[in-house]
Formats: C-alpha cells, sequence, structure tokens
C-alpha cells in the first residue's frame, strides 16, 4: 500500500499522482482520495502493466474532484511489496512552481 499524507484542490490547485510499477506483472489496485475526516470522496480502479506508469490527475479529466478539498490517498494493489513507486505533485497557476508531495510505502498492520 501506498500512502499520501496529504492533498488538496484550495486555491485552483490539482494534483497528480505517478504509479510506476517495477514488477515483471501487471498490477492491479484501488486509488482511494479520502476527505479530512478519513471519508472516501473518489475510489478508480487502476491496471498498470509492467515495467509502466500512470499519472492519475485530479482535475476534472481523471477524477472529478471538487474545489476547495483537503485529504489524504492511498493506493491499494495486489502486486509484490515494492512492486510501485509512487510519486504526486501538487500543481496551481501557470509560473508557479511545482511542489512533491510525499507518497510512499506503508507496512501493513
Amino acid at each position: 500500500m501506498l500512502f499520501n499524507p496529504r492533498w488538496d484542490t484550495v486555491s485552483g490547485n490539482d494534483v497528480q499522482w505517478g504509479l510506476l510499477n517495477v514488477s515483471d506483472m501487471a498490477v492491479t489496485g484501488t486509488l482511494a482520495l479520502l476527505d479530512a475526516n478519513g471519508q472516501v470522496i473518489v475510489a478508480v480502479q487502476v491496471s498498470i502493466p509492467p515495467g509502466r506508469r500512470i499519472a492519475p490527475y485530479i482535475g476534472n479529466s481523471d477524477l472529478n474532484v471538487a474545489r476547495n478539498v483537503v485529504g489524504s490517498v492511498m493506493f491499494s494493489h495486489n502486486g509484490p511489496p515494492n512492486s510501485i513507486l509512487g510519486d504526486a505533485f501538487l500543481l496551481s497557476s501557470p509560473g508557479v512552481p511545482h511542489v512533491a508531495v510525499k507518497f510512499a510505502p506503508v507496512a501493513p498492520r
């Protein structure tokens, strides 16, 4: 499982997550966006071929999340441990630098 502790769509921000499958098998999983109270607001199933990357985007085109929302995100999958590398960026107005945010593996409990 991968976890991103913070994202937001405040002040026109968008977020893009990158999920790279470094294994030799297709990996299927669920990307779940949680609001500030931990409630799921969007959950999408994704499949990532071996050696490929997907980049779910929080704008209207992919995940269709409202403005002025904050939360966290989890990606759970059926791949082997460490088979998915994740990154995330807050994207704001043109000319404003992108901000990298943590998206890291979480050990199962």
